[in-house]
């Protein structure tokens, strides 16, 4: 008998036929075919493990879509077992790729590579490295429709209000316990609870909680829970409502608990300011679920926010309770199933509920008008429906295998990480983290009070250890890795460790390459901009990261600020300088510190000739920042030879991402070989050579305008203007287009690149 084949597809897309980010994944043991978007190929799994729970351990993929190659030439794929088709064609080896968007294939078999897929590349100007996740895309045509993606809402559902608290599962449907009742008679008040057991979405519309069966219940229940007191607390909340507010926005609470996160609004009504204090200290006692994280705030911090919290209030639930019948309420409490979410001492669960893969989509919870002993649980049509279609889907295919990536993505959500780190001004983007960081600091990083970005006011939050280690874990096996520290780093002597600690610093007769003008070390804050805290880095990065960076920061992070201090050279050329490098800061903490944070800072400023530019040297070969009128300022590239982006008032507001003139070819960026600058009418004039070619850039102030005017002396070869990065508000004197400008060939060309300032 042939198997029954079940299809699953697990995220939906609009009907509109266009571009849309990741490439679409269908799985298939033989028994059930699943499909999903996902942000890139590259998955590694540990033996026994899949990539979704209802899936085999022995599996095959296919990943399909599309890739953008953004620069001719020849390029060379690295998928370990994986087979790779572009455009149709099995790729053996090289391959001559023009830019543009190109049909990318992968499959694989768990039983030829059972570790997963790394999907690398290496190209025209770059070396090897993976594949940028923003480069895959897919046809929103090609994508799962949302009705096909109901089974996994469902799923996403039933983990939030706790399902599988009642119904036996695999346990890979997570549970959900609730707050303990232990003593909740001193924590909230009689007629605010009366009013929560029998209508919680009343106060709170997202509320999970399911209702009362009858009022008559809720009286009875919320009489027997207020007689459950515990000691006073010794905590007296003294804090102020307006640092509360302000502490509020600026810790990062705000990201979840904004307007379109979890309503706040009422808790003065439910409960008092000195419990508030103590939850937000104590989060994990309180919410067991551990969705709420702590941000590891000050006894003042917690009172400041929580006298701001209790100010709102909801009159109609502070009003006269009915009374009830304790004896009744603990009763009720056993018989309906209560104590399967909430703890409570000495107090059993009398309510037996059928196990997942029995339940009867249509009956129980589900049914249309729920009888008891169901709970009543406030759901849309639509949430009914993907729980019926969760429902009916397990019983067909349950769990079997323990999935990681998809429990990490799913986790992802539930704690709502990208609140924050999706906008790039609140915190760092976690594109390729599994990639860059060691497994053991995403781990520390998310449970303990350590911090690299030393100038960021939002909070990195500290989560329980059960999702820390599945989200530590998962970052890495998302991105292909093995969990770990990756790549181990050459052995380094005392004398590398030496002469990797001057590197850092600011003394270029000792190799100093400034990096601490830009990044502090432990409690020492850099000498200007406030980069990412160096010390900790040996035991933060992953090495191989730490090298693809050092070369070519802007290949990871387009418009990074970073200089390119070692382009131009190929990674073997580079590679025992990196080592050094990282010795010094793999070197123990008693050794020096960098040179230049041992003592004051010296000048750095020299004004320049003329008054109107200051020039900032930064103390090494490799990069050169310019002041100019009007709060105006731009960083220049001297190792690329280029600008990398202007400021005004400290507000970047142009970037450049690539070397704007080309050469004999459009689509080759040319080598550069910076020669010297002089000052030129108050501003800088670089000088440098590109292609073979003599090229000099003045960037000065006019008006409201930013410009750059480059002469080139010998304009005889076929050359082209192609700018990136921020064009918004940039024009030429070459004539309107800004993608492909050809320059006029001739002796002494000159022409502007105009940026507005506003």
């Amino acid at each position: 008998m042939r198997p029954t084949v079940r299809i699953l597809l697990l995220v939906g897309a609009t009907a509109a036929a266009h571009a849309a980010p990741g490439l679409v994944a269908t799985y298939s043991d033989g028994v059930t075919t699943l499909r999903e978007i996902t942000p890139s190929p590259n998955f590694y799994l540990d033996s026994g493990e899949t990539l979704h729970p209802a899936l085999q351990t022995r599996f095959g993929a296919v990943f399909e879509g599309n890739i953008t190659i953004e620069r001719s030439g020849e390029h060379r794929f690295f998928a370990g077992h994986a087979e790779l088709e572009m455009d149709g064609v099995s790729v053996r080896g090289p391959l001559s790729l023009k830019a543009g968007v190109h049909a990318i294939l992968l499959r694989f078999s768990s039983e030829r590579d059972e570790h997963g897929i790394r999907v690398e590349w290496q190209g025209p100007g770059f070396e090897r490295e993976p594949v940028p996740a923003r480069l895959f895309h897919h046809q929103d045509s090609e994508a799962p429709r949302a009705v096909d993606r109901l089974a996994e809402d469902g799923r996403r559902l039933a983990e939030d209000l706790g399902c599988a608290n009642c119904h036996l599962a695999a346990e890979t449907l997570a549970k959900r316990p609730g707050p303990p009742l232990d003593g909740i008679g001193s924590r909230t008040t009689g007629a605010w609870l009366k009013r929560w057991l029998d209508d919680p979405q009343s106060f709170r519309s997202a509320a999970v909680m399911p209702r009362a069966a009858h009022r008559s219940d809720a009286n009875d229940l919320a009489e027997y829970l207020m007689s459950l007191t515990e000691d006073a607390s010794a905590v007296t909340a003294s804090g102020d409502p307006g640092a509360g507010a302000a502490a509020f926005e600026a810790v990062g609470c705000i990201a979840c608990h904004g307007e379109d996160g979890v309503s706040l609004a009422g808790l003065g009504s439910k409960t008092t300011a000195e419990h508030v204090q103590r939850y937000l200290r104590y989060p994990f006692v309180w919410e067991p679920s551990g969705r709420m994280p702590s941000f590891n705030l000050s006894e003042e911090e917690a009172s400041n926010i929580a006298a701001h919290l209790v100010q709102s209030r909801k009159p109609d639930f502070e009003r006269q309770p009915l009374g009830g019948d304790a004896d009744v309420g603990r009763q009720r409490l056993e018989s309906s199933g209560c104590v399967a979410c909430h703890q409570l001492e000495g107090v059993s669960n009398l309510l037996t509920a059928p196990p997942m893969n029995a339940l009867d989509p249509k009956r129980g919870c589900l049914a249309s008008a729920p009888s008891e002993p169901a709970p009543l649980f406030t759901l849309k049509p639509s949430e009914r429906d993907a729980l019926r279609a969760f429902v009916a889907f397990y019983k067909a295919s349950p769990d079997r295998s323990a999935a990681p990536i998809h429990a990490f993505r799913v986790r992802l959500e539930q704690l709502r990480c990208n609140a924050c780190h999706a906008d790039a001004d609140r915190a760092p983007s976690l594109a390729g983290v599994g990639d860059k960081l060691q497994t053991a600091w995403l781990r520390r990083v998310l449970t303990e009070p350590v911090r690299v970005y030393d100038v960021l006011t939002m909070r990195m939050p500290h989560y329980h250890p059960q999702h820390a280690d599945v989200l530590a874990e998962g970052f890495a096996k998302a991105a292909g890795v093995a969990p770990g520290p990756g790549e181990p780093p050459p052995n380094s002597s005392p004398q590398q460790m030496t002469s990797g600690r001057a590197m850092l610093g600011i003394e270029p007769q000792q190799g100093g390459l400034g990096c601490v003008r830009c990044h502090g070390w432990g409690e020492r804050r850099s000498l200007g901009e406030q980069g990412p805290n160096l010390a900790p880095s040996a035991e933060r990065l992953r090495y191989g990261w730490f090298l693809r960076w050092m070369h070519d920061p802007e290949r990871i992070q387009p418009g990074t600020t970073m200089p390119a201090y070692f382009n131009g050279q190929t990674p073997e050329q580079a590679l025992s300088r990196l080592g050094t490098l990282w010795a010094g800061l793999a070197a123990p903490a008693s050794a020096s510190l960098p040179p230049g944070l041992d003592r004051a800072a010296p000048e750095a400023v020299m004004p320049a000739p003329g008054g109107d530019a200051v020039i900032v040297r930064q103390d090494s070969p490799y990069a050169l920042l310019v002041k100019l009128p009007g709060d105006v300022s731009y960083s220049f590239d001297i190792a690329q030879a280029q600008l990398l982006f202007a400021s005004r008032n400290g507000e970047p507001f142009y970037r450049q991402t690539e070397f704007p003139i080309r050469i004999d070819d459009p689509e080759q960026i040319p080598q550069r070989r910076f020669l010297d600058y002089r000052m030129v009418e108050g501003a800088p004039e670089m000088q440098y050579e590109a292609g073979g070619v003599e090229i000099f850039e003045r960037i000065f102030v006019r008006g409201e305008q930013l410009v750059r005017r480059f002469r080139i002396p010998d304009a005889r070869r076929a050359m082209w203007l192609i700018l990136s990065g921020d064009t918004v508000g940039v024009t030429t004197s070459l004539g309107s287009g800004l993608e492909r400008l050809q320059l006029p060939r001739g002796q002494d060309l000159t022409f502007e690149v105009r940026v507005g300032l506003d």
